[in-house]
């Protein structure tokens, strides 16, 4: 199983093009983004919640290299996903976002006040939700 932390180190990781595949804590996504600000790429393909942990104050860094996000949310609420877009998808061109079963996912008016005052470089927005509306 893996852990709802991981630790921050004093130096920045000179990364570019990070993916995972197996299960990411959302918890911990606020560490990963905070010492990597040299990104480009990033793609999670499935975003957790931990049971044990709830998401910390988040650290603003810009991550003026981020261009392209593609993330696979599981039982995350779209309110704690909001705070983490607005500190660090600014920059962002590029939005590939899949979730299942949360219905705030799919409210389009808050995607487009999202994006119209938080995501001003997004070019391509791609949301596949699947579940019942």
């Amino acid at each position: 199983m893996f852990p709802c932390y991981l630790t921050k180190h004093d130096d920045c990781s000179p990364m570019e093009y990070l993916s995972f595949n197996g299960r990411f804590p959302f918890e911990s996504l606020n560490n990963l983004l905070s010492c990597r600000p040299r990104l480009h790429h990033l793609s999670i393909n499935s975003l957790v919640k931990c049971v044990r942990e709830e998401l910390r104050d988040v650290s603003p860094i810009e991550l003026k290299y981020l261009k392209c996000v593609s993330l696979n949310i599981d039982c995350i609420q779209f309110d704690k996903f909001e705070k983490i877009l607005k500190t660090f998808f600014h920059s962002v061109e590029i939005l590939n976002i899949t979730t299942c079963y949360r219905e705030e996912y799919s409210n389009a008016k808050k995607w487009k006040k999202l994006i119209l005052f938080h995501m001003p470089y997004l070019h391509i927005f791609d949301i596949n939700y699947r579940g019942s509306i």
